[in-house]
Order: C-alpha cells, then structure tokens, then sequence
C-alpha cells in the first residue's frame, strides 16, 4: 500500500488520470538533466559576457584610433577659424594624447593577435 491507498486503487488513478508517480530512476535522470541544463546555461552566459566584453574592448581601440586620426584635422581646423588659443592647447597635449590613444590601439591589437595564436596552439597540442 502506497499513501493509504491499495494497488488497485492506484491502478485505476493511473489508468484515469495517467502516471503521476516518478520512480528513483526517472528522478535521477530528471536531476542529472538539470545540471546539465545549469552547466549549459552557465557557459553560455560566460561566452556571451565574453564577447560583450571583446565588443566594448575594439569599439575602444577604433576610437582610439579614429580619434589619433581626427586630433590633427581639430588642430588644423582650430587655426583655420583663427582660433590660436584653442590651436595651442591641442598642440600642447598631442604627445601625451597620441601616446595614450597609440598604446589602447597597441595593446588591444596585441592581446587579439596573442590570445589567436595561443588558441591555434592550443587546438594543435590535442
């Protein structure tokens, strides 16, 4: 007797009404799946947080590097309109800007380069 009830009481619910009744064999097949849902959910949300995360990182080099490309054409442009002061200030901070933006450029550019080549080498060694 299972909960108060005979067999064939449960029969008849079961012919009715269908199987309600999990076994412990269905149960752990329905757990191990739901991890394996869990692990799959995980993963991806990890990839997908990864290319947002490489996304921002190479809208960040391109404006760095349409910025190095434009500085010179505000400078150019700032001493068109007879604008000295303006003129002077950005001639003033060129060094350090091109320095800083060429570096955002230079590093994204290298990590991108490194991380292929590490993960070619790595699709080699297995």
């Amino acid at each position: 007797m299972t909960r108060g009830y005979d067999d064939k009481h449960i029969e008849e619910l079961e012919n009715k009404y269908g199987s309600t009744f999990i076994s412990d064999e269905d149960l752990e097949k329905l757990q191990k799946n739901k991890e394996e849902m869990l692990k799959y959910k995980q993963e991806l949300i990890k990839l997908e947080n990864e290319d947002k995360k490489n996304d921002q990182q190479r809208y960040m080099s391109w404006f760095a590097l349409f910025g190095m490309l434009l500085y010179p054409i505000f400078i150019m442009l700032s001493d068109y309109f007879n604008l000295q002061t303006a003129c002077t200030l950005l001639s003033g901070i060129a060094p350090t800007y091109f320095v800083s933006a060429s570096l955002i450029v230079i590093i994204f550019f290298g990590a991108t380069s490194l991380a292929e080549k590490l993960l070619q080498f790595r699709k080699n060694s297995e």
